[in-house]
């Protein structure tokens, strides 16, 4: 065997957080490099989801195949969305049942990439439809063209730097959950949100929902309201460091090498696993979406400062309701 530095690396998760950067990093300049601004916003927050931690290559039929299935299950959402635009409540109930369902999938055989990409199109494109539809039109591109640079962006990272094995061990076992206490609690506090965009016709502020579902799919910790407060406090307080530093330093290369390393000490911090592991895990995704919401726009307003505030009254809002609505934890079983 290799000799192993004094840093513990998690079988499985050697070089992760190299992965990660070059995946999240090289979805970010491929997405800079397309007129729709959705799709530099998406390709690195799916880049992301893809690259979770023990997750296997992307193989390059499904490379083709999920951007091909999130383009046409995205028009279908638009569709049908658009189609009950002025029916409020049959809308609403549509998109209640569709999110519980993404919700109980968790609960029953863990959070999975797909699950966590099936619920963002839901909440991005079901409500934006039903308020307008061009934008509705931009997004499904942005998903589609965005999941495209994310798969080869992931395949590229992980044929440069292979993983050393196939342990997922970054957290506590998963222990599944027949109840409806915990998917139904989620849906709720989503629901809130979605039905406040759709009913007043809301068409700004997109990031407020991918935020919301991102935050409530976070694994639940002994303390939840504790756990995710730290993942998302670290996430936003990074990427609002270094984004503070991209906005007083000119140039393109900074601002790209600045967010690779923010992405880099994540990912090095996950290798780890245990309690800052977790952390680092769920700060990855808040990390990044307040890196761009911060940096990308350039209307030259303070208006990236509101954006700011409304991601973080969102992981409040959040956090408070996953403490009042999530079940107790419940014993885990002794580790073997």
């Amino acid at each position: 065997m290799t000799e192993r530095s004094a840093r513990t690396v998690l079988p499985g998760l050697e070089h992760h957080g190299l992965r990660l950067m070059l995946a999240v990093g090289g979805a970010l300049i491929a997405g800079m490099q397309f007129a729709n601004p959705l799709i530099a916003m998406m390709a690195p927050i799916l880049a992301a989801i893809v690259m979770a931690p023990g997750s296997p290559p992307p193989a390059l039929p499904k490379a083709i195949a999920g951007p091909l299935a999130v383009w046409l299950a995205a028009g279908a959402i638009a569709s049908v969305a658009t189609f009950l635009a002025e029916q409020h409540a049959a809308l609403l109930a549509l998109l209640a049942a569709a999110i519980f369902l993404c919700f109980r999938n968790d609960a029953r055989k863990g959070p999975s990439p797909l699950t966590g990409l099936v619920l963002i199109l839901i909440v991005a494109i079901g409500p934006m439809s039903a308020s307008a539809a061009p934008i509705a039109d931009d997004l499904v591109e942005g998903m589609a063209t965005g999941l495209l640079l994310a798969m080869l962006a992931a395949m590229l990272a992980h044929a440069l730097l292979p993983a050393g094995g196939t342990a997922r061990a970054t957290a506590a076992a998963f222990v599944p959950d027949s109840g409806l206490r915990e998917p139904l609690g989620k849906t709720v506090i989503l629901m809130i949100l979605v039905a406040w965009f759709v009913t007043s016709n809301k068409t700004d502020g997109l990031y407020i929902l991918i935020t919301a579902a991102t935050v409530l799919r976070m694994p639940r910790a002994g303390n939840v309201a504790a756990g995710l407060v730290a993942s998302n406090f670290v996430g936003g307080a990074l990427a609002i460091g270094v984004a503070g530093l991209v906005l007083v330093t000119p140039g393109a290369l900074f601002a790209y090498v600045s967010f690779a390393a923010m992405i880099l000490v994540l990912g090095l911090t996950i290798e780890g696993g245990g309690i800052r592991g977790a952390i680092a895990q769920g700060a990855v995704s808040v990390a990044i979406i307040l890196y761009l919401l911060t940096v990308l726009p350039v209307d030259n307003s303070g208006a990236y400062v509101d954006r700011v505030i409304e991601i973080a009254a969102t992981m409040l809002y959040v956090i408070l309701g996953r403490s009042l609505l999530d079940p107790p934890a419940r014993p885990r079983a002794l580790a073997a």
